[in-house]
């Protein structure tokens, strides 16, 4: 338990603690998202990103092929350079909103949704 010994003390104890939420939080979102993405080949979940302040719609365009799928993106590690930081985790691929929402075509997978929905 850390000691409080001023009010200074007691900011960055409160400064920490919200990082701390924040990266919790963030990698919580950013592993259910990708987890519950559906995979053919493997591009559209290895495009999830998560990043501070900036948000990252860069995509994986090339590998992975069906029956043999890019394997699980690793979760990125987060710096927090403020002290009240804001993560933003994002996916560039064009049809991510189907996937998300579904369209006459394609049924609702709500992999955004649900993620949040487990963890509020």
């Amino acid at each position: 338990m850390t000691t409080v010994q001023s009010g200074k003390d007691f900011l960055n104890v409160i400064i920490d603690d919200v990082q701390d939420i924040v990266k919790e939080q963030s990698i919580k979102v950013y592993e259910g998202v990708t987890r519950r993405t559906p995979v053919r080949t493997g591009q559209t979940r290895a495009s999830w990103n998560m990043t501070e302040d900036v948000p990252d719609f860069s995509t994986i365009d090339e590998g992975g092929e069906l029956g043999s799928p890019l394997p699980m993106p690793e979760t990125p590690r987060l710096k927090l350079n403020t002290d009240y930081p804001v993560v933003h985790v994002t996916n560039g691929k064009k049809h991510i909103g189907f996937l998300e929402t579904g369209s006459p075509t394609t049924e609702a997978t709500a992999m955004v949704e649900t993620t949040l929905a487990s963890i509020s």
